[in-house]
């Protein structure tokens, strides 16, 4: 088939993180797919909206040019299908609907659905499909007239791999994100003394440049009073309390993300590898804490890693949860399986190498795209 594709972080092997070309973009071309890239960059609009610098105008005028580069693409030769990976930020709605009006099918990726549909709300319904990952968030899709597909993220088995002959010497690994309610957990383990070793791009990357501009609370806090009242603003406010606190700990150990190479060889030395599913309904503390599916969940055991994801009920749809990754529910829980598997190595080998199995046979990005295209209908071209 052939393909335009446009998304956010691809032009990462410009020197930012291409997170989202390897995982997307790389598939396609190995199935042996003719994918058409935008020359646009789609980090730029996300960047200024978070600014506040990002208008009206500036989006209808990235929609006139995405439009124009699907046109030529076209024209030279007939597109199959238009793939993205869009926040309501990137483009206007119409701007896809003159897409679908060439006859070219649309689909739109996001994975943030469980807690901030509102990103997407406007744009959605005008895609022919709306690849979702979430179970849950196919109603918020459904009850805006957009069309869903309920179809996992996955891992990429040529780089997300094993490393042999690594000493594990690693008790415990976290790399990832500090949001939602990750510091207070860490922080509760680090106090039972378990030894844990973090990686995180929440106190800076590892170029030393800050990881996230500086918010205005005090606005974000007014909007909360007004806009949900005082048990959210309230619940808001402790929580980011205890967050503080939190960080304040782990910063003292914490250490800047590597480069991904050298993130897999951190996989190999860990003897179990730590993971969390929370996050915050509308992405700000005072929501109610929900529960979804990460990419690590697909990356730690296509390399081999003991794996120990917080609980998800979604996740027994891809694994066994107790033969092929280990969850877990409380700390107390996390602590006892912790001991467990040290005190139990066998058994930990035997976890590792059937998850492993499981993700490589199962969960890649490929089997993925074979899934969108039946259900799309586009198998048969």
């Amino acid at each position: 088939m052939r393909i335009f594709f446009a998304s956010i972080d691809f032009f990462g092997r410009k020197g930012r993180d291409g997170h989202w070309a390897k995982n997307l973009y790389d598939p396609l071309v190995r199935m042996g797919h003719d994918v058409v890239a935008s020359e646009l960059d789609w980090d730029v609009p996300l960047r200024r909206f978070e600014e506040g610098t990002w208008t009206a105008e500036d989006r209808a005028r990235m929609s006139e040019k995405l439009v124009a580069e699907v046109i030529s693409a076209h024209e030279h030769k007939p597109l199959d299908l238009f793939l993205s990976y869009f926040y309501n930020a990137h483009v206007e709605a119409g701007a896809i609907r003159r897409i679908r009006e060439l006859s070219i099918p649309t689909v739109n990726f996001y994975c943030n659905a469980a807690h901030q549909f509102h990103l997407v709300r406007e744009v959605a319904p005008a895609y022919d499909f709306c690849w979702v990952p979430e179970h849950q968030a196919l109603p918020y899709y459904q009850a805006v007239g957009a069309n869903p597909l309920h179809i996992q993220m996955a891992a990429d088995p040529r780089f997300h791999r094993p490393i042999d002959g690594v000493e594990r010497d690693i008790p415990v690994l976290f790399s990832g994100s500090l949001y939602a309610d990750r510091p207070r957990w860490l922080a509760k383990l680090m106090h039972q003394g378990t030894s844990i070793r973090i990686y995180t791009g929440a106190f800076g990357d590892h170029n030393g440049q800050p990881a996230r501009r500086k918010r205005s609370l005090v606005r974000e806090a007014l909007a909360d009073l007004r806009e949900r009242g005082p048990i959210y603003l309230s619940r808001r406010v402790a929580r980011m309390i205890m967050t503080r606190k939190a960080l304040g700990r782990l910063r003292r150990i914490a250490e800047p993300l590597p480069p991904e190479e050298e993130m897999l060889h951190l996989l190999a030395r860990s003897y179990l590898v730590l993971n969390f599913s929370h996050v915050y309904d509308g992405g700000a503390p005072g929501g109610k804490i929900k529960s979804h599916i990460r990419l690590r969940d697909f990356e730690a055991p296509m390399c081999r890693a003991l794996y120990f994801p917080q609980y998800c009920a979604e996740l027994s749809l891809y694994y066994d949860l107790v033969k092929e990754v280990v969850t877990w529910n409380s700390l107390e829980e996390l602590t006892h399986k912790i001991h467990y598997y040290f005190r139990h190595p066998e058994e930990a080998e035997r976890v590792r190498e059937a998850g492993y199995r499981r993700a490589l046979s199962e969960h890649t990005w490929e089997k993925r795209y074979r899934q969108l295209f039946h259900y799309t209908g586009l198998a048969k071209q």
